[in-house]
């Protein structure tokens, strides 16, 4: 398997600016959590692109663009993030027919609604204050995501609607959680047509990033999220092929090292990825706030 691991590693891809400086600068969702027994939520053609502005405006305004981190008190004194949680609560997925769109609106969903139950359980140093009942229930706490009663943790892992669906490794690249060893989050919202772009960039952007995944170390070292969703990544490489739009491809008996190697091009942390048995870094909880 090492030549899979080395195959995907010469390319070099530029980091598109519409993503990332460090200078200032059809989908009808199965309800997994039984909508029929909750009030009805009506739901509306809201502008789109209106509200990705939206959250374009809060997004600059309080997430630092270098390190992903986050001004949480700024979130929430900003009456414009429960604006941006009605709206999308509203939407009419219905009116979205290609399936990037329809992946961009959760992915923006579910961030946005993250920011704002989080501020329900703080202020607290840490994401998973105590004896986790309070991170559990935060992540099952009821929310509307178009129309739909649902919860953070269904958002993100239910089989059958919403995020999982799609197949989609790289949304653990761009889902925030608040603590400091998840990937940073983006000073910007998706959007359906350069949706593949920007998971691209961000899965690279983390794998690339020492802070999370000390490759040069001996073993290499990496983010538990390769632990948790190995399922997830394994079958699975970047694919460096320019008519390839998703720039991901299935790969028989691809391992995790494989999806992680072909995001790399140094040659010390290809080797020893490639030679080495990997660790699992422990996790930081502690808030990504600034």
């Amino acid at each position: 398997m090492k030549r899979n691991v080395l195959s995907f590693a010469g390319t070099i891809v530029l980091i598109p600016a519409l993503f990332f400086s460090c200078e200032r600068r059809s989908s009808t969702l199965v309800n997994p959590s039984g909508a029929s027994e909750d009030p009805p939520v009506i739901v509306e053609a809201v502008g789109l692109e209106a509200l990705y502005e939206s959250l374009d405006a809060v997004l600059y305004r309080y997430v630092e663009p270098c390190s992903g981190k986050v001004n949480y008190n700024g979130f929430w004194a900003d009456p414009e993030l429960d604006s941006i949680c009605g709206r999308i609560a509203r939407f009419d997925m219905g009116a979205l027919e290609i399936r990037t769109d329809s992946l961009a609106f959760l992915l923006n969903a579910y961030n946005a609604m993250f920011i704002r139950q989080l501020r329900a359980y703080m202020p607290n140093d840490s994401v998973t204050p105590g004896d986790m009942v309070p991170w559990e229930r935060m992540f099952d706490d009821t929310l509307t995501v178009a129309g739909h009663r649902t919860t953070l943790d269904q958002l993100e892992k239910n089989d059958s609607s919403f995020i999982k669906r799609f197949n989609e490794p790289r949304t653990h690249f761009v889902l925030n959680c608040g603590a400091k060893s998840c990937p940073p989050l983006l000073g910007k919202a998706y959007r359906g047509g350069t949706l593949y772009q920007a998971l691209d960039y961000q899965t690279k952007r983390f794998i690339r990033n020492g802070r999370f995944n000390p490759l040069e170390s001996s073993p290499p070292t990496v983010s538990q999220l390769f632990s948790w969703y190995a399922g997830e990544f394994s079958g699975m490489v970047r694919d460096p092929n320019p008519d390839n739009d998703r720039k991901l491809a299935t790969l028989e008996n691809a391992t995790v090292k494989d999806f992680i190697g072909s995001y790399l091009s140094d040659p010390l942390k290809l080797s020893r990825l490639a030679s080495e048995g990997l660790s699992f870094k422990v996790y930081n909880w502690e808030i990504n706030q600034l």
